[in-house]
């Protein structure tokens, strides 16, 4: 089996070629990569699920196909998988890049330290974010109710079933431009974010500990403790 299987889901090509350099120019070739196509009928989330079963990496990774790695991604990924072979979920630092691709800013999980608690009000294992099949298989793959915001709903039942390992380098490059899901879609990442922290509370036991409060103008969760803020 290979270990690594990077995976790219489109259904527009505008920054597609950025993407395949940066798979292409990876200083260790040492993985497989999974490239498909997919349309509004077909549903982005369903695509890349069947793209997930498609590949046969023991781990995987999303590299959107607007994004772009850094050229040691690979070869960092696969170090830290070989030294933490139990753990089921990795995530890098990341940049944010203009719609040029230039650099603007570091990624927002980079002031975040990675917790339980903190995952229910923010998606700190954001890009680059690697994935053990065998965990991704008992949790039961990616909920195609969630046509955005998927990635956040799996994450939260991933990190209810395995430990979290931090890659304190920037291997992901974000970029920001007027067309991407999180633009597009606000509202609607919101509300979905929104449900998954709710059934993650039920999951863990806690809706009777902590009250959700969502901004809906500022896309901001907060979890509150009697008078104590998380």
């Amino acid at each position: 089996m290979t270990t690594l299987s990077l995976i790219t889901v489109y259904n527009c090509d505008t920054y597609l070629q950025h993407t395949l350099n940066s798979v292409e120019s990876q200083t260790s070739q040492d993985f497989e990569y999974v490239l498909e196509s997919t349309t509004e009928d077909k549903g982005c989330v369903n695509t890349l699920s069947q793209a997930i079963l498609k590949s046969q990496g023991e781990y995987f990774a999303y590299v959107d196909a607007d994004d772009f790695l850094e050229p040691d991604a690979v070869q960092t990924t696969l170090d830290y998988i070989q030294q933490y072979p139990n753990i089921g979920l990795f995530y890098s630092k990341h940049n944010n890049v203009n719609s040029l691709g230039d650099y603007l800013s570091p990624g927002k999980n980079a002031n975040f330290k990675y917790s339980k608690i903190g995952m229910l009000v923010e998606n700190i294992t954001f890009h680059l974010r690697v994935i053990k099949r065998s965990y991704y298989d008992l949790v039961g793959g990616l909920n195609l109710d969630y046509k955005v915001a998927n990635d956040y709903e799996l994450n939260l039942r991933l990190t209810e079933v395995t430990d979290v390992i931090h890659i304190p380098k920037v291997l992901y490059n974000y970029r920001q431009h007027p067309n991407q899901v999180s633009a597009n879609y606000r509202l609607e990442q919101i509300t979905n974010s929104e449900k998954a922290i709710r059934a993650a509370l039920i999951r863990r036991n806690l809706n009777h500990t902590f009250q959700l409060d969502v901004d809906y103008d500022k896309k901001l969760f907060t979890l509150s403790k009697k008078n104590y803020i998380v």
